[in-house]
């Protein structure tokens, strides 16, 4: 088997070897309804995603509020809901989880409750300031007034981005003299995503490759739909990691999604699979082993 999936690679032409790597971006969805699913089973799996979900968690406790281990395990009642709050920690945690491996974007979309961990990802604020904003997005959802999301904003020193950043209400990249609270869909709660324009922007950058980070496979269809090629030939290849469908894949899941990144020519940090594990060589025999068969023999009839 691994001489087949060894010579299956080789066969490729956008293999690894000899071409210039992708051009790489992150595309993070709104849909959250598996957040919970999937953040706990990387919990349990990733020790960098868990670093990532205890700080999240931290802001959440000091500030009086749920427990979003609690909620991700399931054992706090549905009073206490963080859709938005586990989606945004869920999204980091998977940013930093290909960042592990050296796989990071060169240009980030967002759309819905996903603009938020964009935002993040692209340097406009912190994690923490994230976290407390995921919490006041989610309330303005409900609420008449958007009180608290004013207050979240008052205070917040936002970053020019780092790298570049897609708006998937207004599907164009955010430029420098624009106002950040736009880039994270904090004024445009509710409002439908161009997911056109937006995929049209990450086309007219020459995108060879898209990571899809939520909890869904979701993103693939889409950029299928919305790509401006009308024989599809130009279509990137769209890769899904751990935690799609809140599926509990344990290491297995980051592995293969590290195996289909390498494949598609993007560059990977094999030693990142081993980020926060103690391990040890242990030595074999350097000998042939005897092979002898102890076949019992059916007796003749």
């Amino acid at each position: 088997s691994l001489h087949a999936g060894l010579s299956a690679l080789a066969d490729r032409s956008n293999g690894p070897g000899g071409c210039e790597p992708p051009k790489t971006a992150f595309v993070y969805s709104g849909d959250g309804e598996d957040a919970a699913a999937a953040a706990e089973a990387l919990y349990r799996s990733e020790p960098v995603a868990r670093a990532l979900f205890d700080r999240c968690d931290s802001v959440l406790r000091a500030e009086g509020g749920a427990s979003l281990l609690d909620w991700m395990s399931g054992d706090s009642g549905p009073e206490q809901a963080l859709n938005g709050p586990a989606l945004y920690a869920l999204q980091c945690a998977l940013t930093a989880l290909w960042s592990s491996v050296g796989v990071r974007p060169g240009a980030v979309a967002g759309f819905g409750a996903g603009e938020l961990a964009a935002a993040h990802a692209a340097g406009v604020l912190d994690l923490e300031q994230g976290i407390r904003l995921a919490v006041a997005r989610e309330a303005a959802k409900t609420a008449a007034s958007g009180d608290d999301l004013d207050a979240a904003l008052a205070g917040i020193a936002f970053r020019p981005p780092a790298i570049a950043l897609v708006s998937g209400v207004t599907g164009r990249t955010l430029r420098s003299e624009e106002m950040p609270e736009t880039a994270c869909g904090l004024r445009h709660v509710g409002e439908p995503a161009a997911h056109d324009r937006s995929i049209r922007t990450l086309a007219e950058r020459e995108v060879g490759a898209v990571v899809e980070i939520g909890p869904r496979g979701s993103v693939g269809p889409t950029i299928a739909a919305h790509w401006p090629d009308s024989d599809g030939a130009g279509v990137p290849v769209v890769l899904s990691g751990p935690g799609m469908s809140g599926r509990d894949d344990g290491d297995a899941g980051f592995v293969e999604a590290v195996a289909r990144a390498y494949e598609a020519g993007l560059p990977v940090a094999f030693a990142g699979l081993f980020a926060g594990e103690t391990r040890r060589r242990i030595p074999v025999p350097g000998y042939p082993f005897e092979r002898r068969r102890y076949w019992v023999d059916s007796p003749k009839t």
